[in-house]
This record gives structure tokens, C-alpha cells and sequence, in this order.
């Protein structure tokens, strides 16, 4: 996973983000003989962040021997750690 800096709504929730390649980069990206990767790995522009859905998730999301669909799953409360507030 490459991360680059939160664009947009997702600013809010944190400080990074995936880095989301626009479909104009995806042929650049896979191309073994591209040295400019810095290019490709320009922020995401903030037209394809307002095209994501930004949904809450439980807390497994954050424990990276988690796996599977259910990790993405919609919850409809996420619970407030005692040390963290609730980003929803």
C-alpha cells in the first residue's frame, strides 16, 4: 500500500491516505521502464477523493492481522476508545 497525504474530506479523518491513481495513470504506473515514480505518485487529485465512498468502519480495521470483507463493512455506531475520539 502507498499512502500519500489526506486530500479532501479524508483530510478530516486523518492525516494520510491511499494513494488513489486516476485511471489517466494506471497505464504509467505499470510501466517497468518509468523512472519519474514521483510523478506517478503525485497526490490524489481532489476530484477522484469526492467520487469515494468515506463510510465508518470497526475497529478490526485497525489491527493489520485482520483480513477479509468484513472490515470494510458499513457499521452503524462505532464504539469511542477510551484514548481516541470517534472520527464519526
Amino acid at each position: 500500500m502507498v499512502t500519500a497525504p489526506a486530500v479532501g474530506a479524508l483530510a478530516d479523518i486523518h492525516d494520510r491516505m491511499p494513494l488513489v491513481l486516476p485511471r489517466d495513470r494506471w497505464a504509467d504506473w505499470l510501466d517497468l521502464d518509468r523512472e519519474d515514480v514521483e510523478t506517478l505518485a503525485a497526490p490524489t487529485p481532489p476530484e477522484v477523493v469526492e467520487g469515494l465512498e468515506i463510510r465508518p468502519v470497526g475497529p478490526a480495521v485497525g489491527n493489520v492481522a485482520n483480513g477479509g470483507e468484513q472490515l470494510t463493512a458499513r457499521q452503524e455506531s462505532v464504539a469511542e476508545p477510551a484514548d481516541q475520539p470517534a472520527l464519526f
